[in-house]
C-alpha cells in the first residue's frame, strides 16, 4: 500500500535572484495556454465562487502581478508575459472592448483585484505604462479611478486598504486620485490595530487574529508608507513602527525549515506566510537589529524553498486550491480556480536588482534563539501563544473565536493548538468521528438513539479564558447539558503539553481527548503492533489520570480533511462520561513526522 503522506521532494533553497525568480515563473509558465482571446482574462474554470465566473477570470490574470512588478521593477525580464499583461491591460480597461473588466460595486471582488495592477503599474512603469499611448495611459487610469465612485463600497475590514493601494499608484503616475479616500479609509484602518503590532481584521470578527496581518495590514501599510510618507508622515510613521513591533512576534510561527503554523483561514495563499518578510527585504525595512538583510533572505527563501517541494499544482503545472496537496474541501467561498496566485506577493524581493550585494549575502537561520522553549506571547491579549522545540512552532490558541460565516471557522480557529509538524482537519458533519475529525480537541459522541451525533470543542467567549504561570485555563460548553473547565499546561522542554478536563455532565455519553492528526502511512504486510508504533512516534496520547473505562484508540479520518496529508489518523483517549462530574487528564506528546 503506498504512503498517503504527499511526497515532499526537497527543492534547493535559492540563494541568487535567478533562483528566486525562476520558482516564481515556474508558477507562472503553466498559464500561458490559458489566457483568452484578448489577453484580458485568464481561464482557469472548473468550479466558481460566490462572485461571477468573469471577476475570476480577472482575478486569476490581475494576481500574478504581485509577483510581476517586482520582478519587472528588479530588471527581470519574460517577453510572452510582458505581451500579455500590456494586450490584457489596453483591453481589460476599454468599455468598448468585449473582455472589459467593467466597474467594481458594493463589496465587489474587482475591488481586490484592481491594487495587484495598480502596484504592478507603479513598479514597473516601463512595462505597462510607457510603452502605452497617451490616451490609452488615461483609459487606463480612468478605470483604476472607478474604486473611488462612490457605488464602489467596501466591506469594514483589509478591503480598505485595496483603493488606498490604487489610489497611491495613481497619484505617483501623475494621474487624478482622492487624496480624500486614502485619508479616510487609513483612520478606519488605523482604528482596528489591537496592540503589539497586530490588527483585527474589522470590526466583525469577534476579536479573531490570523494571517490577514502579514497578508495585508502589514504589506499595504508599510508600502502605503514608502509611496506616500510625503503626503501623510504620520499615518506612514505609525505603519512602519508596527511592523517592527509585528516582525519578532510573528517570526515565531515560522518552522527552521520554513513552514508556518496553519491556522486560521485563506490557507490556499500558502506562501504568501512570508510575503511580509519578502516586502521588507525587497525595500530594505528597518524591522530591528535581529532582522539583518540575510536574515529577511532565509526567512522568504526556506518558505518558498518547502513549497515548491510540495504537489500544490496540477498535472497541468497550474496552482490548485487546497495546501499541502490539491483539495477543495478546505477553501472558502470565495476562492475561485485563481484565488492561489495571490501567494505571488512573496516575491515582493524580486524589486531588487540582480547586483544588489542583497542576493550574495547568505540565507542566515531564524533570529529564534537555539532551546529556547519557553511560551512566547503572539498577540497583545494572549490569545495565541506559541512555544518553539526542535525548530517547530507550536500555536495554542485562546480567547476571542470568530463569529463569522466563512467555511470550517470551528476548524480553523477553535481547536487546543496547531502545529508546523502537524496540519489540522476540517469537519465534514457530527455523524460519526471520521467524518467530525476532532483533531486536537476534546469530542464528545452522543448517541441517544435516535440521532447520533459528535460535538466539539465550540467558539469561546472572551472573558472565559486566561493564563495563569504557564497554564492555559478556559471555561466552554460544547453543546447544551456538557459544560468544561479545560487546563492545558504546554511541557517545560516543548515536547507536548497536558490537559486537564472537567467536565460537568448533564446528560451520559462518550468523550475523546484527541491529539494532532498524523498520516496513516500503513505499508503493505505492517502489523498492528509495528503501525500503531510508528503513529506513537508521530504522535502520542496517554491518560494520566482518568475514570475507569478509559482507553487508547486511534479515529480513522475520512479522505481529504487534513491540510498536510489526504489519508489520517488521530491518536485519542476515549471515556466513558456519566452524569455528575468527571475529570480527565491526558498527556500529549509530539514526535517527528516524515516529509
Amino acid at each position: 500500500m503506498p504512503s498517503s503522506q504527499p511526497i515532499h521532494s526537497p527543492h534547493p533553497i535559492p540563494v541568487t535572484r535567478d533562483d528566486f525568480a525562476a520558482i516564481m515563473l515556474r508558477y507562472l509558465e503553466p498559464l500561458r495556454n490559458h489566457f483568452s482571446e484578448g489577453r484580458a482574462r485568464l481561464r482557469l474554470g472548473g468550479f466558481s465562487a460566490v462572485y461571477p465566473d468573469e471577476v475570476a477570470e480577472l482575478e486569476s490574470w490581475a494576481r500574478p502581478l504581485w509577483g510581476l512588478g517586482p520582478f519587472w521593477a528588479g530588471g527581470g525580464h519574460c517577453a510572452w508575459l510582458e505581451d500579455v499583461y500590456r494586450t490584457g491591460l489596453i483591453n481589460g480597461t476599454d468599455p468598448n472592448h468585449p473582455e472589459y473588466w467593467g466597474a467594481p460595486g458594493q463589496h465587489d471582488q474587482r475591488s481586490v483585484e484592481v491594487p495587484a495592477i495598480a502596484y504592478a503599474i507603479m513598479l514597473a512603469p516601463h512595462v505597462l505604462w510607457d510603452p502605452l499611448t497617451q490616451a490609452q495611459r488615461e483609459q487606463v487610469a480612468a478605470w483604476l479611478n472607478l474604486v473611488n465612485r462612490p457605488e464602489a463600497i467596501c466591506p469594514d475590514n483589509n478591503w480598505l486598504f485595496f483603493p488606498v493601494v490604487v489610489n497611491v499608484a495613481l497619484k505617483r503616475l501623475g494621474m487624478p486620485y482622492s487624496p480624500e479616500l486614502i485619508r479616510r479609509n487609513l483612520e478606519r484602518l488605523d482604528s482596528f490595530y489591537a496592540g503589539g503590532g497586530w490588527y483585527h481584521d474589522g470590526i466583525h470578527t469577534n476579536g479573531s487574529y490570523d494571517y490577514y496581518n502579514p497578508y495585508a495590514f502589514h504589506f499595504y501599510g508599510p508600502l502605503f508608507a514608502l509611496y506616500a510618507a510625503d503626503e501623510y508622515p504620520e499615518l506612514a510613521a505609525k505603519f512602519l513602527d508596527r511592523a517592527r513591533t509585528f516582525a519578532p512576534t510573528f517570526v515565531n510561527l515560522f518552522s527552521d525549515r520554513g513552514e508556518s503554523v496553519p491556522y486560521g483561514r485563506s490557507l490556499t495563499y500558502r506562501f504568501a506566510q512570508c510575503a511580509f518578510f519578502s516586502f521588507a527585504a525587497g525595500h530594505k525595512l528597518d524591522l530591528g537589529p535581529q532582522f539583518t538583510p540575510g536574515v529577511l533572505k532565509g526567512i522568504v527563501a526556506r518558505n518558498l524553498a518547502f513549497w515548491a517541494g510540495l504537489p500544490t499544482c496540477d498535472n497541468g503545472g497550474v496552482l490548485t486550491v487546497g495546501y499541502h496537496y490539491p483539495t477543495l474541501f478546505e477553501s472558502e467561498e470565495y476562492n475561485a480556480p485563481g484565488s492561489p496566485l495571490w501567494s505571488m506577493k512573496a516575491f515582493a524581493l524580486l524589486c531588487l536588482p540582480a547586483d544588489d550585494p542583497f542576493w550574495s549575502l547568505p540565507n542566515e537561520p531564524l533570529p529564534c534563539e537555539d532551546g529556547d522553549t519557553g511560551l512566547h506571547r503572539v498577540t497583545p491579549g494572549g490569545e495565541l501563544v506559541v512555544q518553539r522545540h526542535d525548530g517547530e512552532a507550536t500555536l495554542y490558541v485562546c480567547g476571542h473565536q470568530p463569529a463569522g460565516a466563512n467555511p470550517h471557522y470551528a476548524s480553523k480557529y477553535a481547536k487546543f493548538c496547531y502545529s508546523t509538524r502537524y496540519g489540522f482537519c476540517m469537519s465534514r458533519s457530527e455523524r460519526t468521528l471520521g467524518d467530525a475529525a476532532p483533531d486536537s480537541s476534546l469530542a464528545f459522541v452522543i448517541d441517544d438513539g435516535v440521532n447520533p451525533h459528535v460535538t466539539t470543542r465550540g467558539f469561546i467567549a472572551k472573558d472565559a479564558f486566561s493564563w495563569e504561570g504557564g497554564t492555559l485555563i478556559c471555561s466552554w460548553s460544547p453543546c447544551r447539558g456538557i459544560d468544561v473547565e479545560t487546563r492545558i499546561t504546554p511541557s517545560p522542554d516543548g515536547s507536548g503539553h497536558r490537559r486537564e478536563h472537567v467536565i460537568h455532565a448533564e446528560i451520559a455519553c462518550t468523550a475523546y481527548d484527541c491529539g494532532f492528526a498524523v498520516p496513516s502511512d500503513r505499508r503493505a504486510g505492517e502489523d498492528d503492533e509495528a503501525w500503531r508504533a510508528k503513529i506513537d512516534g508521530m504522535c502520542s496520547v496517554r491518560a494520566a489520570e482518568t475514570p475507569d473505562g478509559a482507553e487508547p484508540t486511534l479515529i480513522r479520518v475520512r479522505p481529504n480533511l487534513n491540510l498536510m496529508a489526504p489519508q489520517v489518523v488521530i491518536p485519542a483517549v476515549r471515556v466513558p462520561i456519566e452524569p455528575g462530574v468527571t475529570t480527565i487528564v491526558t498527556e500529549v506528546s509530539e514526535g517527528l513526522v516524515s516529509r
